[in-house]
């Protein structure tokens, strides 16, 4: 966090082995959200992706929860940190945070830099799924 914060960051991502680079490593969480990724499948679509709780230490989450049962594209798994390289989209998930698209990191963008189609169609689903309740099943 004292980190993320002397960088100029709201955020970080934590990652778990690795180098010091975190080179090896796989992803955990934030230091108060959840991770999910927006992937390239390799067939033209892309795959959401939020780390496994069996492959790293993390919490479980709420908003992740939610997310899990109400999003069926979403599927857990190890996730090496080199994927935050190649991935479309880097979203934190939280119960302040919602749905976070984040645009930058490390100095490299992700995306175009602006909250991408993925993330704010879930951050409408989310939405959704709370204010019918639906988040509560």
């Amino acid at each position: 966090a004292h980190q993320a914060e002397q960088a100029g960051c709201d955020e970080a991502i934590l990652i778990r082995g690795g180098n010091e680079t975190g080179r090896g490593g796989l992803i955990s969480e934030g230091l108060a959200t959840n991770v999910m990724l927006a992937l390239p499948d390799g067939r033209g679509g892309t795959e959401l992706v939020t780390p496994s709780l069996t492959s790293a230490p993390l919490l479980a989450g709420v908003t992740r929860h939610i997310m899990l049962k109400h999003e069926p594209r979403l599927r857990e798994s190890p996730l090496p940190a080199e994927d935050l390289a190649r991935a479309t989209e880097v979203m934190f998930l939280g119960t302040t945070t919602l749905v976070t698209s984040i645009t930058q990191i490390d100095g490299h963008t992700i995306g175009d830099g602006t909250p991408g189609p993925e993330s704010r169609a879930l951050l409408k689903m989310l939405l959704e799924a709370i204010q019918s309740g639906r988040d509560m099943d």
